[in-house]
């Protein structure tokens, strides 16, 4: 409703926390990174990077809607909600698009491994590297205008677009946690963030 989009492709959820992690560890089988419990992530980024975004949308939907008509348009989104009071120790911030030039942004691939690999193997290249997931990391730029909701409740809730095919809009948010310690009665962070990907037929 929201969109105005036809048809919308849930990608799974995160609950996020800047309290004590060692009681959510698990060993996991077949990892992948969604339904889990993470620490807040700390440097300015977006979920997706431009360049594989538009066959990674296409991928999600064939798997959801096999027989769907072709789409126009597609947004790719996080909903994110505190469940901790306010103010948090750790809030989210986000960045206004309109101050984030079209070429910033340096891919940052994601791989889930059962352990570290080596320096070498590390450095080398990677077979299907430019077919992984991999998100955009933003370097610090003065022009980048920085905002957030010191007092959110669970109310509330934000919607922010990782990747939007139609960039005659705001297409992308960086986005980050940061330490406030602006306020004395701060609470641990607790959020969840749902993703999804909305689709324009």
């Amino acid at each position: 409703q929201l969109t105005g989009a036809d048809c919308v492709a849930p990608l799974g959820w995160m609950v996020r926390t800047s309290g004590d992690l060692s009681k959510y560890q698990r060993q996991t089988v077949g990892y992948t990174h969604k339904g889990g419990v993470q620490p807040p992530a700390g440097e300015a980024h977006v979920d997706m990077t431009p360049n594989r975004a538009e066959a990674m949308a296409g991928d999600i939907y064939q798997r959801f809607f096999p027989d769907g008509k072709p789409y126009r348009r597609f947004i790719a989104s996080s909903l994110w909600r505190t469940f901790s009071p306010a103010p948090q120790d750790w809030p989210l911030a986000v960045c206004d698009s309109r101050s984030v030039g079209l070429e910033e942004g340096t891919p940052n691939t994601m791989f889930i491994v059962d352990k570290l690999p080596d320096r070498a193997e590390m450095l080398g290249p990677i077979p299907d590297e430019d077919k992984a997931m991999a998100a955009d990391v933003f370097h610090y730029n003065a022009r980048h205008q920085w905002w957030y909701l010191s007092n959110m409740n669970r109310d509330e809730v934000l919607m922010f677009k990782f990747y939007d095919s139609d960039k005659t809009r705001a297409w992308r948010v960086p986005h980050t946690a940061f330490q406030d310690t602006s306020f004395a009665n701060a609470t641990t962070r607790e959020s969840i963030e749902f993703r999804t990907v909305a689709y324009f037929l």
